[in-house]
């Protein structure tokens, strides 16, 4: 072989590595792009809640601030490849940016957990002893009232919301999300059909309760059922 065919095949073994190189980079930087677009959603969402975080529940922010961890690890690693590949990209800003990024929503979902967890154990009742709306003394020790579970008997409906609406719903100590709470933690699994499909968090308290009163509510039913157990009571003789 001569000094221009050795020359001509270095060349060539040349090109194909750099198109491999290419290849490989693209793959890289559109792993990059993947992973900036989740770490963008979670931050569009962090700045949607600082503005009104109404409905959102503690659990929604758990989850948000471990796919936010998630997306800037993965980030991480792609960048750091990428950089081994490309010395040009060191000087570039997507580490930077997406490190103060990731820093500041991070530190916004933390202090609206923070948040939550605060009002829930400053306003959140234990089921089994639920704050009357004015009660205002303590010299009187009161015996604890208790909400018992609703079954789905559809006549017991009317007595049980009754006092679920005077422990519960009226009293102006509890936020949505822990009326919610005693709301769906008192209900029997047949008592939770109807509301199956609806999402629980808090911006959902209204429509489940009114799903609620839709489906037991209903004096039709209840007459009905009343004037079956009558029927169904054993004899007398």
């Amino acid at each position: 072989m001569d000094d221009q065919t050795e020359l001509k095949t270095g060349v060539d073994a040349v090109q194909c590595s750099n198109k491999k190189l290419d290849k490989a980079l693209l793959a890289l930087k559109v792993h990059r792009t993947v992973t900036e677009q989740q770490i963008d959603r979670v931050n569009d969402f962090a700045k949607r809640i600082q503005e009104d975080s109404s409905g959102v529940s503690l659990d929604e922010l758990n989850i948000r601030l471990k796919a936010l961890h998630s997306a800037f690890d993965a980030f991480n690693k792609v960048q750091a490849k990428i950089e081994q590949k490309d010395f040009d990209e060191i000087s570039q800003p997507n580490r930077s940016k997406y490190e103060e990024l990731y820093y500041c929503t991070a530190t916004t979902l933390k202090e609206c957990i923070s948040k939550l967890n605060n009002s829930d154990s400053n306003q959140t009742v234990h089921a089994s002893h639920a704050i009357l709306p004015d009660e205002k003394y303590d010299t009187v020790k009161l015996p604890k009232i208790e909400l018992c579970e609703f079954s789905g008997d559809v006549t017991t409906w009317i007595a049980w919301f009754d006092e679920f609406t005077s422990l519960v719903h009226n009293n102006e100590r509890l936020n949505t999300f822990a009326k919610l709470h005693h709301l769906i933690s008192k209900l029997s699994p047949a008592a939770k059909t109807p509301i199956a499909a609806i999402k629980i968090i808090a911006g959902n308290y209204e429509t489940i309760l009114q799903r609620l009163k839709d489906r037991f509510e209903n004096k039709k039913i209840i007459g009905n059922q009343h004037i079956k157990k009558i029927f169904e009571h054993p004899k007398i003789i």
